[in-house]
């Protein structure tokens, strides 16, 4: 009877093959976890997936911190926070150690965030590495903005960091282009996605933009000058001035006293809602009472949020930072401004409450290309090449 032989690097037909994700679930929400968790529950062919969920317990970090970006945001809640924090992180090593050993993937696909997370993430790098289990650098940070906030010592650490995995992902070809310039490994932009098929329908949402109504603009993020809580804000106050009243609800957690006596003080505080942090049902219901999303950040990848927002026919404004400009053509499906700007921002709103026929426009142009382009089925078939190719290597 003939055999079949089978080569050592070659993998063995309708074997699965197990991923091990290294990244955060929720609670607390956000685009990360989001992507963690569509991940872990997709079914991809021949491929088992677990998780090492790297996000902090509420004793650890409570969930109203703003999540600042620099070293210092780990001391974010005091001097005993950023200790538990410390000892927390440290004590993850031994029990990613257990889970390699235990578990036995085949593949370990860390996502990092920016600056004292980012080096966190790629020590859970290096033990995989020195463990012998092929890896992926999943960037879904803003790792263009991180590399040039930072000197000249710390490029050169994070060139060096990215010469370790065997594959790094990046959220689109603009960033793959900005990333393979930092270093020789093999670099993968692979554009985000959401599951179209799982949001409510559009046409719940209000079907009617007419000038009677007061318009609603929303957010979802920390409430934090990184997702531009205080541009919002104070653009909200710039159109106040001006006798344009626009509601605002903001989605998320963070310091929402601080920000609600902002609001006060700025005479908006009727105008705005601070939900904190709420389940995904709720979320889709605020969104769908939404008449444009807004996502001001002085640094992002490829916000999931937007994409939800636009899959259920919202237009956007945004800043041009990330890969937000290969989603967001500015005057077609939103308007981009500049990052710190909040007298553009106001400009970019008023344009929405004054042209509601543009605003329809803008916002089933968005519809369509989420159908098009960004249906997390699209997302999990360039995945899995990855896994193949880091398979069979």
């Amino acid at each position: 009877m003939n055999s079949i032989k089978i080569q050592d690097n070659q993998p063995i037909p309708g074997k699965v093959k197990k991923v091990l994700l290294v990244g955060p679930v929720s609670p607390p929400f956000g685009g990360i976890a989001t992507y963690v968790e569509q991940l872990s529950t997709s079914q991809i062919e021949n491929i088992e997936f677990s998780i090492f969920n790297t996000s902090f317990p509420k004793w650890v970090a409570p969930l109203d911190r703003e999540g600042k970006r620099s070293y210092f945001s780990i001391f974010e809640g005091g001097v005993i926070s950023g200790l538990n924090k410390v000892i927390f992180v440290i004590s993850s090593y031994f029990r990613f150690f257990f889970v390699i050993v235990c578990r036995k993937p085949d593949i370990v696909q860390i996502f990092p965030a920016s600056y004292w997370a980012y080096w966190r993430n790629w020590l859970y790098l290096l033990q995989a590495k020195l463990l012998g289990k092929k890896t992926i650098f999943h960037v879904l940070n803003a790792i263009d903005v991180f590399y040039e906030e930072v000197g000249k010592t710390q490029r050169r650490m994070i060139k060096n960091s990215l010469s370790l995995p065997d594959y790094v992902l990046v959220q689109s070809p603009q960033l793959q282009s900005y990333v393979e310039k930092l270093t020789d490994t093999k670099v993968k932009g692979i554009l985000n996605g959401i599951h179209l098929d799982d949001i409510p329908q559009a046409q719940v949402r209000k079907t009617t933009l007419t000038d009677a109504h007061d318009f609603v603009g929303s957010t979802i993020g920390n409430l934090s000058k990184n997702k531009g809580t205080y541009l919002i804000l104070d653009a909200l106050r710039i159109l106040k001035s001006e006798g344009i009243q626009v509601n605002w609800i903001f989605i998320g957690r963070g310091d929402i006293k601080n920000f609600s006596e902002l609001a006060k003080d700025n005479e908006i505080e009727q105008q705005v809602v601070f939900t904190g942090p709420v389940s995904e049902e709720t979320k889709w219901k605020y969104l769908l009472a939404s008449d444009f999303y807004c996502l001001p950040s002085y640094a992002e990848g490829q916000p999931i949020s937007i994409i939800e927002a636009m899959a259920i026919g919202l237009p956007i404004i945004s800043t041009t930072i990330g890969s937000i400009p290969e989603i967001v053509c500015d005057n077609e499906n939103g308007y981009l401004i500049n990052v710190g700007d909040s007298l553009a921002l106001s400009e970019a709103i008023k344009k929405i409450v004054n042209d509601p026929k543009h605003t329809r426009f803008m916002g089933e142009s968005n519809e369509s290309l989420c159908k098009e382009k960004f249906d997390a089925n699209t997302m999990f078939k360039a995945i899995s090449t990855i896994y193949d190719d880091l398979i069979q290597s």
